[in-house]
């Protein structure tokens, strides 16, 4: 218990958004699964809890999953653009034993560990969702349902997954992405980010990824945009 107060000041009481009325935290962008203690489940769609109750990740990982997807479509994706993993994301929490998380492309779901903290647990652990999320995007946009199958593919994704937490949580960054958000705003940033996946390979590089982003840049928003894009990656000697 005093562990519990100690974190009062970190509470916040946040709305869910599009649930599907089970009384699940199963909606239009996440659905939550837990094989740790009980389902979350409210008729009233009230889901209050503490942290020392496993139904507290379980809307940390619901809530943060669909405001990611949120966001994703406010940059038009799914409406004026292609859509970028527009399904109800299946998410299991605690189901591995380990202090680990990751995002699994064969069976697309996002799985949350134990140990120490468990990791969707904290406020701070917003940005462990976020980042898996970040995998399960790049993954959708591949034909195959599959990234990161070289090394410098795989450094890409998990360069991504950083970034994506920072620009939903604006908490930290990946490098070269965060300096082109901040030379364009992060509207034209992440839209210009998201639509460039779409072209990668799966084994791609650092300086081919690089330049689909410019290319991206330079389509979407004209050489100005996609000079400053080209810019921050020949700054970390990508390009």
């Amino acid at each position: 218990m005093r562990t519990t107060r100690r974190c009062n000041p970190a509470y916040r009481t946040v709305t869910l958004t599009n649930l599907d009325g089970s009384g699940y935290l199963q909606g239009d962008w996440a659905n939550v699964r837990s094989n740790t203690g009980k389902a979350a489940f409210s008729s009233t769609n009230s889901f209050l809890y503490t942290r020392d109750d496993d139904r507290f990740e379980q809307v940390m990982a619901y809530y943060w999953v669909t405001t990611a997807q949120t966001y994703i479509q406010s940059l038009g994706f799914g409406l004026a653009r292609r859509p970028v993993n527009e399904q109800s994301q299946d998410i299991r929490i605690d189901q591995i034993g380990i202090d680990n998380s990751y995002s699994w492309d064969k069976h697309d779901v996002v799985r949350f560990g134990k140990g120490g903290v468990d990791d969707a647990e904290d406020a701070e652990d917003a940005e462990v969702i976020l980042h898996e999320y970040g995998h399960a995007i790049q993954e959708w946009q591949q034909p195959d349902g599959t990234f990161g199958t070289s090394a410098e593919a795989g450094s890409i994704g998990e360069g991504f997954g950083d970034y994506w937490a920072a620009t939903v949580s604006n908490v930290f960054a990946s490098r070269a992405l965060w300096d082109i958000r901040g030379a364009l705003g992060h509207v034209k940033a992440d839209t210009r980010i998201l639509e460039a996946q779409f072209s990668f390979a799966p084994d791609t590089s650092m300086p081919a990824a690089a330049s689909a982003t410019v290319a991206a840049a330079r389509s979407l928003y004209g050489n100005s945009a996609a000079n400053a894009t080209r810019g921050a990656f020949e700054d970390r000697g990508i390009l």
